[in-house]
């Protein structure tokens, strides 16, 4: 049965290297679904500085 493909799912992923040699499987959260188009956006439990970082916690995360 194929998987139902949705805003707020967590899936996995191939994310390109930088350079494009490579591909690694990567955990992402679903933003939009359109058709058989998705965006979405790559999950990481490295907390980094970039300044479009968006840190989470565990507050009104759903259980």
């Amino acid at each position: 049965m194929p998987l139902a493909l949705e805003p707020g799912s967590l899936v996995t992923i191939s994310f390109p290297f930088t350079d494009l040699t490579a591909v690694k499987r990567r955990p992402a959260l679903i933003l939009i679904v359109q058709g058989e188009d998705l965006v979405v956006c790559g999950v990481t439990s490295k907390i980094s500085r970039h300044r479009d970082a968006i840190p989470l916690d565990d507050r009104g995360m759903a259980e």
